[in-house]
């Protein structure tokens, strides 16, 4: 006798089930019956699922252009990271706006990430877009198709199967002790020292700082608070969660903590100054009537400061890459610089600074053989 996958006999008819997932994962199943035989079932079956998986599309034939602004409308993520969508789906909008969502395969989505691998950056012309930039757009398509599917438009998603080329992992910018000195010197008397101080500190990011506020600070305990940050959203900066909820205290340097004393004298005479057209906002880098700094008049400051002193290129955010350099080079904890950094995963550190702990690795060596040869 025959074998018929999928069918059963109950009494004298046969019936067939059909397994399902549900969208949290959980397997049910579905059951049709009252054939007279198992072959008549059987074909039933055939015929149920050939209905079911065959290919959905919208009437109108929608165009990934068209699609890829429903999909940015139920975006729910901080204001930073749409910015981010926004301008990917331009990209999408621009090169293959055109093609019909049900029709995109997923040799044309290699084909497509390869021509956005070679476009010029938006804002340096003399640039193409960063491997890391393919990495975000495939991960931006794969959502896209993925809530296509949910919607019941296609059947697959033709991302699943392209991999886009691994970034190559550099070591990040850092300055030698020697080199940050020099530019915290030269930078000591300016009124936004006191924001590269505490970036140099504590290794907050920029946003970070520019959010900080003096109810965060404890002069007593010497630490600081980090609970919100800066970063440009929509329509100008905005205030909110730190990166991934990296909600944490840093002790700062004695060093640092005695320039933030300073800072707080004189801010309150500017305060004063100013009377009552000063800003109460609370921040600990502010304006000269207590407004918020933008971390970009910060980078332009710090790039031409650089660039006069003749130091090799640097970014405030290399400011923290030091601040986490250092340490390790001088073998402090992983984990202890890891949540100082605000990386809940200690992997993340290590995999950013494996230059450094490589060559601690090998310092280590030499002293184990060292006590092993005494």
């Amino acid at each position: 006798m025959p074998s018929y996958k999928g069918v059963r006999k109950k009494g004298d008819k046969w019936y067939f089930r059909i397994n399902h997932h549900r969208k949290d994962g959980k397997r049910y199943q579905e059951e049709h019956g009252g054939y007279d035989s198992a072959q008549e079932a059987y074909n039933a079956r055939n015929e149920y699922l050939s209905q079911v998986n065959k290919p959905k599309t919208q009437p109108n034939g929608t165009t990934i252009g068209e699609f890829v602004v429903q999909y940015i409308a139920q975006k729910t993520c901080k204001e930073s990271t749409l910015r981010q969508y926004m301008w990917l789906s331009e990209c999408v909008r621009e090169m293959i706006g055109d093609r019909k969502l049900c029709e995109f395969k997923t040799r044309d989505v290699s084909n497509f990430c390869t021509e956005f691998g070679k476009t010029p950056q938006k804002k340096r012309k003399d640039r193409t877009n960063s491997a890391q930039s393919v990495v975000h757009m495939r991960n931006f398509l794969s959502g896209m198709f993925e809530y296509a599917i949910s919607e019941e438009l296609i059947q697959v998603n033709p991302v699943t199967r392209y991999h886009a080329p691994e970034p190559e992992r550099t070591a990040p910018n850092f300055w030698t002790p020697e080199e940050l000195h020099q530019f915290l010197s030269e930078v000591a008397k300016s009124r936004h020292a006191i924001a590269f101080e505490l970036m140099a500190g504590s290794g907050c990011r920029i946003g970070e700082i520019v959010a900080l506020r003096w109810r965060q600070v404890n002069f007593d305990t010497g630490k600081i608070r980090i609970t919100t940050s800066r970063t440009h959203g929509l329509k100008g900066y905005k205030e909110g969660a730190p990166k991934k909820g990296s909600f944490r205290s840093i002790t700062l340097p004695t060093r640092t903590l005695d320039a933030l004393r300073i800072h707080k004298l004189n801010q309150d005479k500017e305060r004063a100054k100013a009377g009552g057209l000063w800003e109460d906002n609370d921040l600990v880098v502010a304006t000269e009537l207590g407004r918020p700094v933008s971390p970009s008049n910060l980078r332009t400051y710090m790039s031409r400061v650089v660039k006069r002193l003749g130091l090799p290129p640097l970014s405030p955010h290399g400011l923290r890459h030091t601040h986490a350099t250092l340490l390790l080079a001088e073998q402090k904890p992983l984990n202890a610089v890891a949540e100082r950094l605000g990386h809940k995963d200690p992997s993340v550190t290590a995999r950013t600074y494996a230059h450094v702990l490589a060559s601690t690795e090998q310092d280590l060596a030499t002293t184990m053989n060292n006590l092993l040869s005494t």
